[in-house]
């Protein structure tokens, strides 16, 4: 489930103790720089990470600790290759925990689809994103993807639930041939979407918040 996922408040006492001061944790899609420290207000370092950090264990995370106070060689090779290990395990993976969470949810409430993959996509180029696709099901790899930003712990699991509904509905419709790729939000999918028990809250969130939460994230990565 998603709670499994690493959370920054997780972080900051073990960063605390590895850099000796208070520190501020973001986790930051896209860019060349996967982690990065600067000054902060109030005495405090700001420490960018890449989301992927989320999925570190503690063999991974003690790397990142080492890296990020010694700043040696061989720790930072260790982090380069958990990086990279996660990045490879993210695509396909059946075993972490957003796949676990999408077959759970399908065998409750989807169960006659196949098994699907969740795939975390990537981040584009500035000039790409002008629009964003927070989600989206691939009926020829049997894949639902779903969009970085939406990983973001301001991101509720209510909502994160509902992307996974809805394309989990997408996937209903075309795979069992009532719906052809490229037909939308018919009837037929607004009854499948409907069953969604907190189908008004997420909406609620999407109109009121997600703007906000993408519109930082854009500034983010402008800079």
């Amino acid at each position: 489930m998603l709670e499994k996922l690493l959370k920054p408040n997780h972080l900051k006492s073990r960063l605390h103790r590895a850099l000796g001061k208070p520190v501020v944790v973001e986790f930051v899609s896209g860019g060349s720089r996967r982690i990065f420290i600067k000054p902060s207000e109030k005495g405090r370092l700001l420490v960018q990470l890449d989301p992927l950090i989320q999925l570190f264990d503690e063999d991974d995370l003690e790397s990142l600790y080492d890296y990020l106070r010694d700043g040696d060689e061989e720790s930072k090779a260790s982090l380069i290759e958990a990086l990279r290990r996660h990045a490879r395990a993210r695509v396909g993976a059946t075993d972490g925990p957003l796949q676990q969470m999408l077959e759970d949810y399908q065998k409750r409430f989807f169960p006659a689809l196949p098994t699907l993959r969740l795939v975390v996509g990537r981040i584009g180029k500035r000039s790409q994103q002008k629009t964003i696709r927070l989600a989206s099901f691939w009926p020829n790899r049997k894949e639902v993807r779903i969009h970085p930003y939406m990983l973001e712990e301001e991101v509720p699991l209510m909502y994160l639930y509902y992307l996974l509904h809805h394309e989990l509905c997408h996937a209903q419709l075309i795979l069992s041939g009532q719906a052809k790729p490229g037909e939308h939000h018919g009837e037929d999918f607004r009854q499948l979407e409907a069953q969604y028990e907190h189908l008004e809250e997420a909406c609620r969130w999407e109109r009121e918040e997600l703007p906000i939460v993408l519109q930082r994230h854009q500034r983010a990565n402008a800079t």
